[in-house]
C-alpha cells in the first residue's frame, strides 16, 4: 500500500516558494528566528535563506485550507494512492496552530488545547469524510523541536486530548516520530503509554530506529509498525539488509534536503556495494 503526506509549511516558507509572491502564513505573525529553507537562485541552484515573516491566517481563510486538504486528498485518491497521511509534526503549519508560543489567536483556533487542535480536527474530519476514515492517517511529533518549536508545556494532556479525538473521527492510522530516537527512555516513558490507551488502532513509530531499536519498540507495545526515512534512502534495499541482519549504508546528510539526483538514487544495494569494493 502507499499513502500520500499531505503537508502544509505554515512560516517555514519564503515568498519565493509561493506561486503569488505573497509570505507565508501561519497562526500568528511570528517570525523564525534562525531557520532557512531552500530556494533556487538565479543560475537555478539550491540555496538556503531565512524564512520570510509570515502574516497570521484570517478566519475564514483556515476554513479555506481545510477545503484544500479535501481537495488534495480526493485527488489522491483518484491518482491511485490507497490513502493520505496528514502531516502535522516537525513544526509545520497544524503543529504551528498547536503550541501555545506561536499561536496567540483569539478566535476559536486559539487559546485552549481543544482550541488550538480545532483546525488540525476540522481538517481530519472533512477529509475522512470525504475518502473514508480508514484511509487516512495523521503525523505528529510531541517532543519535536524541529523548525525551532518549544516543547509542550504539557504534553500527555496535549496528544492524549488528540489522539482521544482522532480515535472518535475513526482514521486509520497515528504516525509518532521523535526527532531524536528515545523512544525506550524515560522522557517517552509516559507518552507512549498514553496515546495506546487513548487510539486504539494502527499506531506508526519513526526517529532513530534500526533493526535492534525497532524490534525492542515493537516487544514492548509501544508501536504496530515502525518507519524508516533517511536508513532507507541510503539503502535501497533496506527491507532485506534487515532480514538478514546485514550492515546498514550511512546517508550523506548534505544531500538529503537538496534537489537533484545525487543522494537519492545513486546509494548501490548491497550486491552492487560489494561488486564495487571487490
Amino acid at each position: 500500500r502507499i499513502y500520500l503526506q499531505l503537508w502544509h509549511v505554515g512560516r517555514v516558507g519564503h515568498r519565493s516558494l509561493r506561486a503569488d509572491g505573497s509570505p507565508p502564513v501561519g497562526p500568528s505573525a511570528i517570525r523564525l528566528l534562525h531557520d532557512r529553507v531552500p530556494i533556487l537562485n538565479d543560475r537555478n541552484e539550491p540555496v538556503l535563506v531565512r524564512c520570510d515573516p509570515p502574516r497570521a491566517l484570517a478566519t475564514d481563510e483556515v476554513r479555506l485550507i481545510v477545503a484544500d486538504f479535501v481537495r488534495a486528498a480526493r485527488n489522491a485518491i483518484a491518482a491511485g494512492f490507497d490513502g493520505v497521511e496528514i502531516h502535522a509534526a516537525n513544526g509545520y503549519l497544524f503543529d504551528q496552530f498547536r503550541c501555545p508560543y506561536l499561536n496567540d489567536r483569539r478566535d476559536e483556533y486559539g487559546g485552549t488545547t481543544s482550541k488550538r487542535w480545532r483546525f488540525l480536527l476540522e481538517t481530519v474530519q472533512a477529509v475522512a469524510e470525504a475518502v473514508g476514515g480508514a484511509r487516512v492517517g495523521v503525523r505528529i511529533s510531541p517532543l519535536g523541536s524541529a523548525h525551532e518549536m518549544l516543547p509542550d508545556p504539557d504534553p500527555l494532556v496535549t496528544y492524549g486530548y488528540l489522539a482521544g479525538r482522532l480515535q472518535q473521527l475513526g482514521i486509520g492510522h497515528l504516525h509518532v516520530y521523535d526527532q531524536d530516537g528515545s523512544w525506550i527512555h524515560d522522557r517517552q516513558g509516559d507518552l507512549l503509554p498514553q496515546l495506546r490507551a487513548c487510539f486504539d488502532r494502527t499506531i506508526i513509530l519513526c526517529g532513530g530506529f534500526d533493526r535492534e531499536r525497532a524490534e525492542t519498540a515493537l516487544r514492548a507495545g509501544y508501536g504496530d509498525l515502525i518507519a524508516f526515512g533517511k536508513h532507507f534512502i541510503a539503502n535501497p534495499d533496506l527491507v532485506e539488509r534487515l532480514r538478514i541482519g546485514a550492515p546498514l549504508a550511512p546517508w550523506n546528510s548534505t544531500t538529503i534536503y537538496k534537489g537533484g539526483a545525487k543522494g537519492y538514487i545513486d546509494y548501490p544495494t548491497l550486491d552492487a556495494a560489494a561488486i564495487t569494493a571487490a
